[in-house]
C-alpha cells in the first residue's frame, strides 16, 4: 500500500470500493450516496466517497497530531486481519476478535482486566524461576490467553481513544452504541445497507471487499502516522521553551540589576526630581497616593 494518507479515484475502482449491496438490500438514508444500479447491485457514487473520506483523514491527522488515538473496530473475517495489521503499523489501538461490551463506558473495569492479564504475563515470565505446579501453570495461560485475545489491542491504549473507526457498523452496532454515548467521533464505511446518521464521519465504501477495506484502513493508518509525526516535533519543542523560561528565572534570581525600594510618598507629577542614585545605591520608586 501507498505510505500516503491520500486516496485517488483510480485506487477506489480497484479497490472495487463501488460495489454496494443487492437493490433488495439498502438502507433510503445512503440514497444520496448512490449514483445508481448494474445488474441488480447499487453502485455508490465515488465523488462522495473521495469527499468524506477527505474529511475523515483530516480529522484522524488532526486528533492524532494533539496525542489522541484512533481505535480500529472490525471482528469479521474480510476485516480483522487487515485492521490489526495497519493498527499496529501506526502504534494505535484495536479490536478484532470480539467487542466485550462495556469496553468504552466502562473503562475503569475493563483496565483492571488489563491489569490482571499484566500480571499473568508477569507470573508466565517468572514460572521457571519459580515453583508452580502444571496445573497453576495451565490455569495461569488459560487465563492469560483468554485475555489476551480479547484486550491485546487496548492494553497500551491507556485511556479513552480520541476517535473511532469501525468497518461494519451494522455488525459492531454495541461499538458504535457506546462511542456515542460518550460523545466520541465514529469514522465508518459505509456500505449502502448502513446508516449514516449513526457516524460522524461515514465513508461511502464497500465494507465487505477485502481490497476495499484495505485500502482505507492503510490510508487511515498512514493519516495516524502523519499526525503522530507532528505531535512528536510539538513535544520536541517543549523542553526548549521551558529552558529558556528557566534561564530567564535564573536571571531574575541573580541579583543582576538595581534593587529597587518601593516606599509611600506624597509627591504629586510634578515634584522636583531627586538626584540620580549611583550605582551602589538602592533605586527608590515612589508611588503615589
Amino acid at each position: 500500500m501507498s505510505e500516503s494518507s491520500a486516496i485517488t479515484m483510480r485506487q477506489m475502482i480497484q479497490a472495487g470500493a463501488h460495489f454496494g449491496h443487492r437493490v433488495s438490500r439498502w438502507n433510503p438514508k445512503m440514497k444520496s450516496y448512490i449514483y445508481g444500479a448494474r445488474n441488480g447491485i447499487y453502485i455508490l457514487n465515488l465523488e462522495s466517497s473521495y469527499y468524506e473520506y477527505e474529511r475523515a483523514r483530516q480529522f484522524v491527522a488532526k486528533i492524532t497530531g494533539e496525542g489522541r488515538k484512533l481505535l480500529f473496530v472490525g471482528t469479521k473475517s474480510a476485516a480483522a486481519e487487515i485492521l490489526e495489521t495497519q493498527a499496529k503499523r501506526c502504534n494505535q489501538p484495536w479490536v478484532t476478535h470480539r467487542w466485550l461490551g462495556g469496553t468504552l463506558t466502562n473503562w475503569s473495569t475493563i483496565r483492571q482486566s488489563i491489569e490482571k492479564l499484566r500480571r499473568l504475563e508477569k507470573l508466565t515470565e517468572e514460572a521457571s524461576a519459580k515453583n508452580y505446579t502444571k496445573k497453576e501453570l495451565l490455569q495461569n495461560e488459560r487465563q492469560r490467553a483468554k485475555l489476551e485475545r480479547n484486550l491485546s489491542g487496548i492494553k497500551d491504549m491507556g485511556r479513552l481513544p480520541g476517535a473511532m473507526f469501525v468497518v461494519d457498523i451494522n455488525r459492531e452496532a454495541i461499538a458504535v452504541a457506546e462511542a456515542r454515548r460518550l460523545g466520541i467521533p465514529v469514522i465508518a464505511l459505509l456500505d449502502t445497507n448502513c446508516d449514516p446518521d449513526q457516524v460522524d464521519y461515514g465513508i461511502p465504501a464497500n465494507d465487505d471487499a477485502f481490497k476495499s477495506i484495505e485500502l482505507f484502513a492503510a490510508a487511515l493508518a498512514n493519516a495516524c502516522i502523519e499526525g503522530a509525526a507532528k505531535y512528536k516535533e510539538v513535544q520536541a519543542r517543549k523542553p526548549k521553551q521551558k529552558e529558556g523560561q528557566v534561564a530567564a528565572a535564573d536571571d531574575r534570581q541573580d541579583g543582576k540589576g538595581p534593587e529597587v525600594e518601593v516606599i509611600h510618598s506624597g509627591a504629586r507629577r510634578g515634584a522636583p526630581e531627586k538626584p540620580e542614585a549611583s550605582s551602589d545605591d538602592p533605586v527608590t520608586v515612589e508611588e503615589s497616593n
